[in-house]
């Protein structure tokens, strides 16, 4: 087998380098996401269960729908639709979570949605020319935002919808790769998506729909 020629190999460096200042020289955390104590559960558990569904995201772009972007995450990943659905399943509120496609024509239903918002246009350019100039030219951007929307029904009728924010707070510059541990102390998506679970069961308790049913 032969052997690359160094244009190739010069290429693979260069390729490398720039793949690693863009990945050590950002720092990502959330805001805005609901801050509660989540050791502390609503109430006590009734005696009767909540069914759910976590269902498929919703793109939404500059008034179109966009499939793909350089910068910013498509859609929340699959561990972060499991944490939802994983924290409806280890509840305390309820005595059983049931995953089910359609509200029951008795019982308490939630239907989850994430509905993903995209950075705006100036943020995509100006993260551009930084990912261009290998992180030399300092970029931030805070308009990437999910919606997590919980549809509340009772008796197969919609009561409330309860919508919390996730907002994603991006800065990439060279000058950050000393601090780039930094990541490892602040929030993952999966964290702020099990805070609006906990935040919905808190407000959705303090409106009634759970101690009146």
């Amino acid at each position: 087998m032969r052997e690359p020629q160094l244009p190739s190999r010069i290429y693979t460096q260069v390729l490398l380098l720039s793949s690693t200042l863009l990945l050590t020289s950002c720092i990502i955390t959330y805001k805005d996401f609901p801050n509660i104590d989540v050791q502390s559960p609503p109430q006590s558990a009734r005696d009767f269960p909540i069914y759910f569904q976590v269902n498929p995201s919703v793109l939404h772009g500059r008034g179109l729908v966009r499939s793909w972007s350089v910068f910013d995450p498509p859609s929340p990943s699959l561990e972060s639709y499991q944490e939802l659905a994983r924290a409806f399943r280890e509840t305390k509120l309820f005595a059983q979570a049931i995953a089910s496609s359609s509200p029951p024509e008795k019982g308490i239903y939630c239907s989850i949605d994430v509905v993903h918002k995209w950075p705006s246009q100036m943020a995509d350019v100006f993260t551009f020319t930084s990912m261009v100039l290998l992180t030399a030219f300092p970029t931030y951007s805070d308009t990437s935002q999910d919606i997590v929307q919980f549809d509340l029904y009772i008796d197969n009728k919609l009561k409330k919808v309860y919508q919390y924010r996730v907002t994603r707070v991006r800065g990439m510059w060279i000058v950050f790769l000393p601090f780039v541990w930094i990541n490892l102390l602040t929030p993952s998506r999966e964290e702020t998506y099990r805070a609006t679970v906990d935040q919905f069961f808190l407000d959705a308790d303090k409106d009634g729909y759970f101690t009146n049913y």
